[in-house]
């Protein structure tokens, strides 16, 4: 049985004594509906999570999903995706640097969008006895719930071009981090449409999907009043009253419900303060 203890007021929740890699169905049941509820949910003290167990339980959430810069995949393990500022002895990077220092959805521009990511904690950055690295998190479900009626009118049916290849303003030397795509990449991560307001498959909750990190254009608007409606969404869903913001403690294991949240990583840390994360992903509907 499940202990969850709530976190924030409009989404988050604490979840004690489960180990994740040894889980009965009615357990898996019971967390997806503590997703479906929290949209973010911390595991705590999952030290022995292995990365075969970790690959397992998102393969038991749902159908796994491929990182498209499979180039900073964990070798052992190619749908483990490594986040790290850690280098190796020849200067080569373990994994994909920033963390996504931006607000973003997972994979918005692909056209199935992520369901659920479980990032584990391998390592964390400590300064004077402080954790950092933080990750922040928005509730999309609250911050539509919270708009006027007037904007949600306004808002209906209205659809946003999601781009993995265009530089938004918050994106810019994300190249220097992520290095270059292959033509490959490129061509498996063309710009993608997505509505404005989506519906959580599950809950039926309205949530706002459009981001600033990879949301470039209402579609039905001129650019000038795309561009300041979306600059408007994107600091109404900033909202602290609609944020939770995670603090990792060693063996954390955070999984949370893409369609209903989007988050930012904090960038206050550097070398010689490393930050390790290990993240899956389970793939999710179209969204509509």
């Amino acid at each position: 049985m499940l202990n969850i203890n709530r976190l924030g007021d409009a989404l988050g929740a604490e979840i004690t004594g489960i180990k994740l890699g040894n889980l009965e169905d009615e357990d898996v049941n019971a967390l997806k509906n503590a997703l479906f509820e929290h949209n973010v949910v911390c595991i705590r003290d999952q030290h022995d999570f292995t990365p075969d167990q970790h690959v397992a339980l998102t393969k038991r959430l749902g159908e796994i999903h491929e990182y498209v810069l499979n180039q900073f995949s964990l070798p052992s393990h190619p749908q483990v995706l490594v986040l790290s500022n850690e280098t190796d002895a020849n200067g080569k990077a373990a994994g994909i640097k920033d963390g996504a220092q931006y607000w973003h959805t997972d994979t918005s521009y692909e056209a199935r969008p992520l369901w659920f990511t479980i990032l584990r904690a391998i390592k964390l950055p400590v300064k004077d006895g402080v954790t950092l690295g933080d990750t922040l998190f928005a509730s999309t479900a609250a911050a539509y719930d919270a708009l006027s009626d007037e904007m949600k009118h306004k808002l209906d049916g209205l659809t946003n071009v999601h781009s993995y290849n265009t530089y938004t303003k918050v994106r810019q030397g994300r190249e220097a981090v992520r290095g270059k795509l292959s033509q490959e990449q490129i061509d498996k991560t063309p710009d993608r449409i997505h509505p404005v307001i989506r519906t959580h498959p599950t809950s039926g909750r309205k949530c706002l999907f459009i981001n600033e990190g990879y949301s470039i254009k209402i579609c039905e608007l001129a650019e000038p009043e795309s561009r300041a409606l979306l600059d408007e969404l994107f600091e109404h869903i900033k909202d602290p009253a609609f944020a939770y913001r995670h603090h990792w403690q060693p063996g954390d294991v955070l999984i949370w419900d893409n369609p209903q949240t989007q988050h930012c990583a904090i960038g206050d840390y550097d070398v010689p303060l490393y930050r390790t994360m290990y993240r899956t992903a389970t793939q999710g509907p179209v969204p509509f």
